[in-house]
């Protein structure tokens, strides 16, 4: 699979900022990194999306209402101290017409290859390989040259998210063995269950769609259309009951580390709003002594409100109705909401590019539809 730019300079400009923020991004989740450089990719990457929306706007007046967005999601920014949906819009606006095929490959690789570097690094000893425990737990879990162990393995998890979008049904036998071998491996060395349970449930979908008498569409577009309302809901009552006493559901608690729980105590000392304005120091000291909350659905509860979840949830349906036909997208979609519900990457720069579906108009010519009950679509 080649990566290949297309040479006008505007749509070059707006994958070379992409690629800048994504790599950003990457190094944070890296034990050692340089605040400095990341801060200097990042900054660059935000100059480049607005003077490439900038020249590509001026034109046809739509610059007033890329201005207007911004500057109401940086008034935002400035309350909560926290850039972060100022950086979601303005990467949303920057790459609504980009070619979504080249997005998913600068993701893929840059991701491949940094982090085949930063294993190869940590495993020579260049950079320190963390070592985690969970409490109570006597066995070492290993970072492998990310800041937690639990990072290595969603990493794995989104190459193959990335890589069955991209191949579609092209991808190999040999090539489903060795991402199961990975994903096993990374299992046994950095002890995380998250990775695991998302790989898992995207392959066995994936195996399913990709035999020929696969006919059960239907089944699979009503799961994608409720999952996360489901994952949500279901998320909150668990934290809730077994925070006031249910001993069945405390039992499922203990089962998922216990991350019920510490979502209990931080709703409690947070409380549960439309909005959250809550800036992120405060919000950092509030929950410090809890750790962190490893559930994507009531991580944004809590940190940005039930508003955002009602957001997330208008993404999913988006993405699942637009591309109701393509099953691959569709399992990366169910796939990626179970992720969520062990972990919290809901807006990382992992989901990126998968978030980018919703609002990209230029997927149906660059992604095709790959077959309806086992039979390629003629458009493939």
């Amino acid at each position: 699979m080649n990566l290949k730019f297309k040479c006008d300079y505007k749509i070059n400009i707006f994958y070379c900022a992409y690629f800048l923020l994504f790599v950003s991004f990457f190094m944070s989740d890296i034990v050692v990194s340089n605040g400095l450089v990341i801060q200097l990719f990042r900054y660059t990457s935000y100059l480049l999306m607005i003077v490439g929306l900038i020249k590509k706007n001026i034109k046809n007046n739509n610059i007033y209402w890329y201005f207007g967005a911004f500057v109401i999601c940086l008034g935002i920014s400035l309350i909560t101290r926290d850039v972060y949906w100022c950086t979601i819009i303005l990467v949303i606006l920057a790459m609504a017409e980009q070619d979504m095929r080249e997005i998913f490959k600068i993701s893929y690789f840059t991701m491949l290859i940094l982090t085949i570097v930063v294993v190869l690094l940590s495993i020579i000893g260049v950079i320190p390989n963390v070592e985690n425990m969970r409490l109570g737990e006597e066995e070492i879990r290993l970072g492998l040259g990310f800041y937690h162990s639990d990072v290595l393995p969603l990493i794995l998890f989104y190459l193959i998210v990335y890589r069955i979008i991209l191949s579609r049904n092209n991808v190999s036998f040999k090539r489903v063995i060795i991402w199961i071998v990975s994903t096993i491996m990374a299992y046994l060395i950095c002890g995380s269950k998250n990775g695991l349970m998302g790989t898992i449930i995207l392959l066995i979908m994936f195996l399913i769609i990709t035999r020929k008498k696969f006919s059960k569409s239907h089944i699979l577009l009503f799961l994608s259309r409720f999952v996360v309302v489901f994952l949500s809901v279901g998320s909150f009552f668990i934290m809730y009951f077994q925070g006031i006493g249910d001993a069945k559901l405390y039992v499922i608690n203990n089962y998922f580390s216990g991350r019920f729980a510490i979502a209990y105590h931080a709703m409690t000392r947070i409380g549960v709003h439309l909005v959250n304005f809550m800036n992120g120091d405060k919000y950092a000291e509030t929950i410090s002594q809890w750790f962190v909350i490893d559930n994507g659905y009531l991580y944004v509860m809590l940190r940005y409100g039930i508003l955002f979840i009602i957001f997330y949830y208008v993404i999913h349906w988006s993405i699942t109705k637009k591309y109701k036909d393509n099953y691959y997208i569709i399992i990366v979609s169910i796939a990626v909401a179970f992720t969520n519900f062990v972990d919290n990457d809901l807006f990382s720069y992992n989901f990126l590019p998968i978030l980018l579906l919703a609002f990209n108009s230029n997927i149906q010519d660059t992604i095709k539809l790959p077959f309806e009950g086992g039979n390629k679509n003629k458009n493939d």
